[in-house]
């Protein structure tokens, strides 16, 4: 099949190769219906299709595509087609990175356009950067500034029914956006939440300490729920003078610490019992208490022995101070009827047996006394 070639010789402009049904302006064109050639030097445009505010260019070198944004030379932004904000967006051939920069200022028709601000790039490994391109990771946010001032509430804005979040440098908020919202960090199971190494919690993230958690009023301090959440357990420091460490358990006071002297102290209050009645005779049951020394079995051969009593045995004579829980602790042998022993009990008993042993010491005493006379 013949193929014929027709060469148009036009002044002042660049040669047209006609093969067939391809175009070409400046060479012959073998990939596209139009190809354009050889623009006045690297970097500058080739094309512009549209005018004024709705033109788009087509540039070398770098393939770049402008919108309102057009090269008439290497160096430089670029000009604007028509009056209006512009755009370019351009392939880097060296390392496959694609890139969106905006122009932040409107300009006019012809008008030399200033430094582009970088908006988007897209790296091959795929990377996402939103702002400056030397971000490494695989999301990476910039804070936005403009003309050396940063203007953003953050470098991501989320926007919520009621409230938001930013996050930015130095300070961060994530927020569900509406009251009664949850955030939730790695809701997955068998995930794990890292922080650290300092962690502070309404307050100056500075102290020296890993964890630091400040309550707005008093009350109100680091709360433990169990799984069902009705039951929960919490932790506050008073507002009082000195402070000390208040114990709550489904909302009321149940005890705390001293502060000068590190004693926990008992609500003891006559107004909060009921159902008060004498205790019963003590001594003889504390007579048969056997004491042990011993070693428990997840102690280091070499760890000093261990004075007390056996739950087993106590239970016996003062089941009241044995309580019995199922242990489901991980990585532990579970006991399905683990015993607990509530030592500082112990200290009523022996105030109860010493005002017993009063009691036989002063009729020995008076019996002596009726002996001698």
């Amino acid at each position: 099949m013949k193929r014929y070639y027709f060469l148009f010789f036009i002044a002042g402009f660049p040669t047209v190769l006609w093969s067939q049904n391809n175009i070409g302006i400046g060479g012959t064109a073998t990939k596209a219906r139009l190809e354009i050639f050889n623009a006045a030097s690297a970097g500058n445009t080739s094309g512009i299709f549209g005018s004024e505010g709705t033109g788009i260019s087509f540039q070398q070198n770098w393939p770049s595509v402008g919108f309102n944004q057009y090269r008439d030379g290497p160096g430089g932004y670029g000009k604007y087609i028509g009056t209006g904000y512009a755009a370019l967006q351009y392939l880097d051939p060296g390392n496959g990175g694609m890139a969106l920069d905006m122009q932040s200022v409107s300009g006019f028709k012809d008008g030399t356009m200033g430094e582009l601000h970088r908006a988007l790039t897209l790296f091959p490994n795929g990377r996402v950067v939103f702002g400056k391109s030397n971000l490494n990771a695989n999301l990476g946010v910039d804070y936005l500034n403009f003309n050396n001032s940063n203007l953003a509430n953050g470098s991501a804005y989320f926007y919520g029914t009621h409230y938001h979040s930013n996050i930015n440098t130095p300070n961060t908020s994530i927020g569900p956006g509406k009251d009664g919202g949850v955030t939730y960090i790695n809701d997955l199971p068998g995930n794990h939440v890292v922080m650290g190494p300092k962690v502070a919690i309404n307050t100056n993230p500075f102290y020296l300490t890993g964890l630091s958690i400040r309550h707005e009023t008093n009350g109100n301090g680091m709360l433990l729920i169990e799984q069902n959440g009705v039951n929960s357990w919490e932790w506050y420091v008073s507002n009082d003078d000195p402070v000390w460490i208040g114990q709550k358990y489904n909302g009321l006071l149940i005890g705390d610490y001293n502060p000068n002297t590190g004693v926990h102290g008992y609500v003891s209050d006559r107004r909060l019992k009921t159902a008060l009645r004498p205790l019963s005779p003590v001594l003889g049951n504390l007579m048969q208490l056997q004491t042990f020394q011993y070693r428990m079995k997840s102690a280091a051969p070499t760890s000093p022995p261990t004075d007390g009593f056996l739950a087993q045995n106590v239970k016996k004579l003062f089941p009241e101070l044995v309580s019995i829980l199922n242990d489901g602790s991980p990585g532990s042998k579970s006991l399905p009827d683990l015993h607990m022993l509530s030592y500082s009990q112990f200290f009523v008993l022996a105030i109860k047996a010493i005002q017993e042993q009063q009691v036989q010491i002063a009729t020995i005493i008076k019996e002596i006394d009726q002996l001698e006379k």
